[in-house]
């Protein structure tokens, strides 16, 4: 198998609290697996390895946008607002697109799942940022 990024765990706990059919969840820079099978198809590794990517990635945004808005304010506000950018996006992302396509379909067009979704048989073929062109109200 190839080398990954983030940190695999198999937690079957987790798994009870989750909505049925979840069966890995990524929370920067941790991965969680229900299963020890399903920590080792490569398909899930990867989908789950891109979620690590794209919240790096929203996590650069978020600090430059931290950095603008201090240099411009002089205030300096609660760095709790960096971590969860990415969550927020998702959600809000998700909440946008239920009403014109259902919750089932909406989930699949988050800008994060469809881009997991299209490279999860090829990580190579992911750019950096990629899950922009993505993002679509």
């Amino acid at each position: 198998m190839k080398k990954f990024n983030g940190f695999h765990i198999v937690f079957p706990g987790l798994f009870k609290i989750l909505a049925k059919g979840v069966t890995a969840i990524t929370l920067w820079p941790f991965v969680f697996y229900k299963s020890d099978a399903l920590a080792y198809r490569e398909r899930t590794v990867v989908h789950e390895t891109i979620h690590i990517r794209q919240q790096t990635e929203v996590g650069i945004i978020a600090i430059i946008l931290y950095v603008i808005l201090v240099a411009l304010t002089g205030v300096w506000f609660g760095s709790m607002l960096i971590l969860p950018l990415f969550y927020y996006l998702y959600v809000m992302h998700w909440l946008i697109l239920i009403p014109r396509v259902g919750s089932k379909e909406a989930y699949y067009q988050i800008c994060f799942e469809h881009e997991a979704y299209t490279h999860q048989y090829d990580i190579s073929k992911r750019s950096p940022f990629g899950w922009i062109k993505y993002f679509a109200l």
